[in-house]
């Protein structure tokens, strides 16, 4: 879920097309998953009445924060030293993170600010930083946010949970552990769900995230191969297309003219 939040439109355009489109997707976000769980929840109406709900800037917070510590993750484990560079600045004193979308500047360590991340960081080391940057950020997103819990399981075997006390609390732990297991995420192939992928074992090369998807792109695939058939294409110029091999292509289009027929 941190990963759809993280891909939510918001943007700091004064247009009204872009605004209304920022609206709409924080709108489709809660309507899918609910309100964030903030503390500030009262906002009084132009009558003097009371309304309660989040405020669009806490959102708005929250869902920056998200983006640039995903996008600065990601780019560490990529070894992504040019975006990295793009967003790390080192100057005598410090290192700081400047956002590319806003004006926003971040101090990640100087030599009279955080001194422990200060003597971690060598000079000049955007990875360094990097990790340093995103540590920072998701407990400061934790803080508050997580409570130890014993609880029991389904076994009946008691032992120790990190339990959050809100949606919003409960994706920074999601990230937060993704960080911790060094998990990569990627969109399902056909409905675009944000799905776990290990680095090793069976899930390592998953796809799709359910049996109900992999079908309906596999339907999706052969319909397109016997469309492209049809207009003349030839079988090798479908695989080429669709990242299939010759052999499939035949199969694909023999069985949709059997469908037909």
């Amino acid at each position: 879920m941190f990963r759809e939040f993280a891909e939510t439109y918001i943007t700091t355009s004064r247009a009204t097309a872009d605004q209304d489109r920022s609206d709409h997707a924080i709108i489709e976000f809660a309507n899918k998953y609910g309100v964030l769980g903030l503390n500030r929840k009262i906002s009084w109406t132009n009558t003097g009445g009371r309304l309660h709900g989040e405020l669009h800037s806490d959102w708005y917070d929250e869902i920056a924060a998200m983006k640039r510590s995903v996008a600065v993750w990601e780019a560490f484990e990529a070894g992504d030293s040019a975006f990295l560079e793009s967003v790390i600045n080192f100057e005598e004193s410090g290192v700081s993170f400047d956002s590319q979308e806003s004006d926003m500047s971040y101090t990640i360590a100087s030599t009279d600010w955080r001194a422990d991340a200060w003597q971690f960081i060598e000079t000049g080391n955007h990875f360094d930083a990097a990790i340093c940057f995103v540590q920072q950020i998701v407990n400061k997103h934790l803080a508050g946010r997580i409570s130890p819990r014993l609880l029991w399981s389904d076994h009946r075997d008691i032992g120790m949970h990190q339990v959050p006390s809100s949606l919003v609390g409960a994706m920074w732990l999601q990230f937060g552990r993704a960080i911790d297991g060094r998990k990569s995420f990627h969109p399902c192939r056909s409905c675009g769900t944000w799905i776990e992928v290990s680095t090793t074992g069976a899930r390592s090369s998953r796809k799709f995230c359910s049996g109900a998807c992999r079908s309906r792109n596999y339907r999706a695939r052969r319909e397109e191969a016997a469309h492209m058939y049809g207009r003349g294409h030839t079988h090798e110029e479908i695989a080429g297309a669709m990242q299939a091999s010759s052999e499939t292509v035949a199969k694909w289009v023999g069985s949709t003219r059997r469908d037909e027929e």
